[in-house]
This record gives C-alpha cells, sequence and structure tokens, in this order.
C-alpha cells in the first residue's frame, strides 16, 4: 500500500475529537494565507492587447492600409 492510501484509511477512522486539532490548525493557516495575499490589481492591458491585435482589428487595419 503506498503511504497516501495508509494516511487516508487512518484519517477515515479517526474520530471527530481527533480531527479537531488538525482542522483548527487548517483554519488557522488559511486565515492568516488569507489575510497575508495580495488582491490581484485589474488592469485593461489584456483586453486593449486583444482588441489590438485581434483577427478583425488586423483586417481593417491591413484594409486602410492599400496594399496591393
Amino acid at each position: 500500500m503506498q503511504h497516501s492510501s495508509v494516511a487516508a484509511e487512518a484519517w477515515k477512522n479517526m474520530s471527530d475529537a481527533e480531527i479537531a486539532p488538525f482542522l483548527e490548525v487548517a483554519n488557522e493557516r488559511k486565515a492568516r494565507t488569507k489575510k497575508n495575499v495580495p488582491k490581484k490589481k485589474k488592469t485593461s492591458a489584456l483586453p486593449v492587447f486583444r482588441s489590438r491585435c485581434s483577427p478583425k482589428a488586423l483586417v481593417k487595419e491591413n484594409a486602410s492600409l492599400n496594399i496591393d
């Protein structure tokens, strides 16, 4: 048996009282991580890039150049 299978079986056989300390630690770490992670900044760079480099925009741009 692999280690993860043994650990999973042991976890399933534990009572709620035995699991509680692990859940407390997990919730504390989760709260700490959530507090320390900076929020992502929303930028418009990607949509602008997509609109400038989209196939339709490129066709319009090339059509206006009158390349023969």
